[in-house]
């Protein structure tokens, strides 16, 4: 059975064995251009948390341990604080993010980090084709 729909994940449960069931959580896009204002919602509705960011085809997964420490905060104001593991010390810089008239992320002004933004409550994922890191995946923290 269909047990969640969202933009980017489809639940869906196909045993039930005592009690226990074993899904299978399939993430898909389905194509629902988002406005700024649903977009800066997301954005801004609470710290996400870090779980993969992908350079082409090497993924970089993040550690279980260090998840909590590896996190972005979008402010309404236009600005945002990243934390990040570098050498086991953690890090955490500010910076600023606007939306484009193409529904696109911008951040510190660059040329490099220019994001498509799709995500729901859960999930956000930024993907980019102009440099660095060209997708970040997240989900929201607790």
């Amino acid at each position: 059975s269909v047990q969640e729909i969202s933009d980017i994940g489809l639940l869906l449960n196909y045993i039930d064995n005592g009690g226990f069931k074993i899904g299978l959580i399939h993430y898909v896009y389905i194509p629902k251009p988002k406005s700024n204002d649903e977009i800066t919602n997301l954005l801004t509705s609470g710290k996400w948390l870090v779980n993969l960011k992908r350079y082409g085809d090497i993924g970089d997964k993040i550690e279980p341990e260090n998840i909590e420490n590896t996190w972005y905060v979008f402010n309404p104001d236009g600005s945002y604080q990243k934390s990040e593991i570098i050498a086991e010390e953690i890090s955490v810089a500010d910076g600023s993010w606007f939306l484009d008239d193409k529904f696109q992320l911008n951040l510190d002004g660059g040329e490099n980090t220019i994001y498509t933004v799709i995500g729901d409550d859960t999930k956000l994922i930024l993907t980019t084709t102009s440099g660095g890191y060209n997708t970040i995946e997240m989900t929201k923290s607790e």
